[in-house]
């Protein structure tokens, strides 16, 4: 990843800069609201998402809003974080490495059981004449507590 210096912060870099983050959190925003339009928006109609480090699976935008549809649901509460966002911008495309940090507690048959995950997404996007959108995003897992016992059954 190239890091910006000082004087490559013009206007425009700025301006492009911030509203890739606020991409990045009305992408979590959707995601915990469960605000599926809201997701949708913030990716290209043919992105391709793929959450296979975590788990999930690898679709395009709308087949991943039905699989996200179903798996939340397991969940009485979700909160994605997003965090150490690099972002490389040239031109009217950009590239990004993005921490997440999910808590996420659920009900299962025997209690309670408290989910983190933690890792990156990898992304591109791709400026459209509504702003800037995902065209692909991924994941990169750091770590994942659902393999703790000692995170089971809290109270």
């Amino acid at each position: 990843m190239k890091y910006s210096t000082p004087r490559d912060y013009t206007p425009d870099y700025i301006a492009d800069r911030l509203q890739l983050l606020d991409l990045c959190t009305r992408y979590a925003v959707g995601v915990d609201r469960k605000d599926w339009e809201l997701f949708r928006s913030c990716f290209t109609e043919d992105a391709v998402i793929d959450y296979t480090a975590t788990g999930g699976p690898r679709h395009r935008r709308d087949d991943m809003v039905v699989f996200l549809s179903s798996a939340l649901a397991q969940f009485f509460g979700t909160q994605h974080f997003v965090l150490n966002q690099e972002v490389e911008i040239e031109g009217d495309t950009a590239s990004g490495r993005i921490g997440f940090y999910n808590p996420m507690p659920l009900q299962l048959e025997q209690g309670k059981m408290f989910y983190l995950v933690g890792g990156w997404y990898v992304d591109d996007y791709t400026r459209t004449s509504e702003g800037w959108k995902f065209s692909a995003r991924s994941e990169e897992l750091s770590f994942d507590t659902s393999k703790y016992p000692l995170l089971q059954n809290y109270e």
